[in-house]
């Protein structure tokens, strides 16, 4: 009987090793023991003024759209004439891995606010130096804007997540995506409700906080938002004039 137990110990240790050799190889195991090791290295302090949001993206090298290497505009669908047209005109910011963990607005860290693909997970294994990330600040000032006053409202501030930030045009389409989004152009963010309100619990309440401060107090009549009934999801984007919708 002990030789059988023993047996079974080793071989659970040898199951237990497998499963974190493979959690660190896996994509998203990958992705948080970078986060872990960039944090033991880089001790950061929340976000939390539009003065320190810019201070961070003027630490990024920045590069105009005609720049961009060609396999990246193939690979996106940039260079298509519908998108050419969206993207011509924009500049973006270059981006290394070690730029992912950081925080931009409040906790929120860049990586949430990337389109989750091959130059992603390149950049992120270390095997491309940079990736190319498109968003406009007003975007970053309006999500910091929701957070402020949420805790002004004594609401839980980090009671939502991010779901889309920058997508670029294949990704865009991968999912579904409008072919002019505002995702593709950089000015737009989707956001995953939680408990909002702080009873320990999402209720409908909770995306009502939310879209109210949206509506009344952060994007009004600047910007988009979509209010997805029935689900968890909201939308808001800074194109420069009202637009509301119900449906994805």
């Amino acid at each position: 009987m002990t030789r059988i137990f023993f047996l079974l110990l080793s071989f659970s240790l040898i199951v237990l090793l497998v499963i974190g050799i493979y959690s660190l190889l896996s994509f998203q195991g990958t992705e948080k023991y970078r986060e872990y090791l960039y944090d033991l290295d880089n001790p950061q302090k929340e976000v939390n003024s539009k003065k320190r949001i810019d201070e961070i993206l003027s630490g990024f090298e920045q590069i105009t759209y005609s720049k961009i290497e060609e396999d990246y505009k193939k690979y996106t669908k940039s260079a298509q004439k519908k998108y050419n047209k969206l993207l011509a005109s924009k500049t973006f910011y270059k981006i290394k891995r070690e730029d992912f963990f950081r925080f931009i607005v409040g906790e929120i860290r860049v990586r949430e606010l990337l389109a989750r693909d091959k130059y992603y997970y390149k950049c992120l294994r270390n095997k491309k130096e940079h990736y190319y990330w498109l968003v406009n600040k007003e975007l970053l000032y309006k999500l910091l804007d929701l957070q402020v006053a949420l805790e002004k409202e004594n609401y839980n501030k980090s009671g939502f997540s991010i779901t889309n930030g920058h997508r670029h045009p294949y990704y865009n389409e991968k999912v579904g995506g409008a072919s002019k989004s505002r995702h593709i152009q950089g000015e737009a963010i989707d956001i995953h409700i939680g408990d909002i309100d702080n009873n320990g619990k999402y209720q409908k309440a909770d995306k009502e906080i939310v879209l109210n401060l949206l509506e009344n107090k952060i994007i009004k009549s600047q910007g988009g938002i979509g209010r997805y009934p029935g689900t968890r999801a909201v939308h808001f984007d800074v194109r420069g004039y009202r637009a509301r919708w119900d449906k994805q």
